[in-house]
């Protein structure tokens, strides 16, 4: 008998539903969805990096972004203080 030790790659939508289920925050994948350069210029580039967290686009007022984990949620506030807008 064989046991199978290599884990399988999921699938994007598997992937996303984890996000979901996991942190509560949809999952971006960030080879199909690329940050709107008006948006880049509310998050300074140091900071960004720092915190692992990258502007993606503005809806109205408020500037959505991707972040690594959950815990950069602070990050996101401070930003959000930061640039004066909601985050």
């Amino acid at each position: 008998m064989t046991v199978e030790t290599q884990p399988k790659a999921m699938s994007p939508l598997i992937l996303d539903e984890t996000a979901r289920i996991v942190d509560g925050f949809p999952f971006v994948d960030l080879t199909e969805t690329k940050p709107d350069p008006s948006a880049m210029e509310f998050a300074p580039g140091e900071f960004a990096l720092k915190n692992n967290v990258l502007p993606l686009y503005l809806d109205g007022e408020t500037l959505v972004v991707a972040m690594s984990a959950v815990e950069a949620l602070q990050a996101v506030d401070d930003l959000g203080i930061l640039i004066n807008r909601p985050v």
